[in-house]
């Protein structure tokens, strides 16, 4: 059961991240996309370029910090790059050929500031001098490769790649260069593999670049927001061991893990009767920010569950 101070609150950090993305550290707090990590796994393991899409706030970058990373790393072997990211720098700011490219390489390069000769650097080059010091990866083209070095499968991530869309857009001529680079990198190394993560509302935006591509980027992957037993678990599990919510009895009829989620499923007519209907999917999004703020609340009530009542007054 939860801890409970001298002052009656409940002394432990939230079991719910609220709406931001889940941190690697925050795997343990993660629930209800079992499925999603199993097949995904699967398919990024066969393909070696794979999009990976979503509503925003349904959660990819969640899912790829908690459940992808550590099952590629743990148990497919793989050599996990930082996370990259298109976004960084103003192209009218540094001076480098291809902004996009850069600011990719810049978030690639963990030690110290950003080489200056990224500027004129393409991709593949960068990823063959791309080096672990220390758990920490920076460019070195000085580095010699040990005779004896075994070659793990090589994973590189791209988070949140609709940037290359919603940023820097006065060099939008740049980003027909990024995509050829995105594709020669692969042909080159064949230890190589890249997943796109993005916005499902971008998806069309990349039509003009698939040449560049290896298959068009046919190997895709979509992530709908929770249904309702996946919202279930990603409500019950991560409090199961403080305070966990009351089931149903003959009594009641609704436990109130249950009653949250017809909270969040419930859609309000707008219009002079007001009447109800259930969704299809809960917001992960939503989900998270109303269990934080029922779990803050819940500090200065402590008790050995959390109950219908609690619920009602808190979420």
């Amino acid at each position: 059961m939860a801890r409970v101070t001298d002052t009656g609150t409940l002394d432990l950090p939230s079991p719910y991240p609220g709406p931001r993305t889940f941190r690697p550290e925050e795997r343990d707090k993660f629930y209800g996309r079992d499925r999603e990590a199993r097949d995904l796994t699967a398919l990024i393991v066969s393909a070696r370029l794979v999009l990976f899409y979503s509503q925003s706030g349904a959660g990819k970058s969640s899912l790829i910090n908690t459940k992808i990373i550590p099952s590629l790393e743990e148990e497919q072997g793989f050599e996990l790059l930082p996370i990259g990211r298109v976004k960084g720098y103003d192209g009218f700011e540094v001076r480098a050929d291809n902004i996009f490219v850069y600011n990719l390489l810049a978030s690639l390069h963990q030690l110290g500031e950003a080489p200056e000769a990224l500027g004129g650097m393409n991709l593949a080059h960068f990823l063959d001098n791309l080096v672990c010091k220390d758990s920490r990866y920076a460019y070195d083209d000085r580095y010699e490769w040990p005779v004896d070095q075994e070659l793990k499968p090589r994973m590189l991530i791209i988070d949140q790649f609709e940037e290359i869309f919603t940023t820097n857009n006065a060099f939008w001529r740049q980003r027909d260069e990024f995509f050829r680079q995105l594709g020669e990198a692969l042909r080159l190394d064949e230890h190589l593999w890249i997943v796109l993560a993005m916005r499902e509302d971008f998806i069309a935006s990349l039509d003009p670049y698939l040449h560049h591509l290896a298959d068009g980027l046919r190997h895709r992957f979509y992530m709908q927001q929770l249904r309702r037993d996946d919202a279930l678990k990603a409500i019950k599990n991560p409090v199961a061991g403080l305070r966990p919510f009351d089931e149903a009895t003959a009594a009641d009829g609704i436990g109130a893990a249950d009653l949250l989620v017809k909270n969040l499923l419930t859609i309000r007519n707008q219009g002079g009767d007001g009447e109800e209907r259930e969704a299809e999917f809960v917001e992960p999004v939503q989900l998270q920010a109303v269990c934080y703020q029922m779990w803050e609340k819940l500090r200065a009530d402590p008790g050995p569950t959390i109950t219908c009542q609690d619920v009602e007054a808190y979420a």
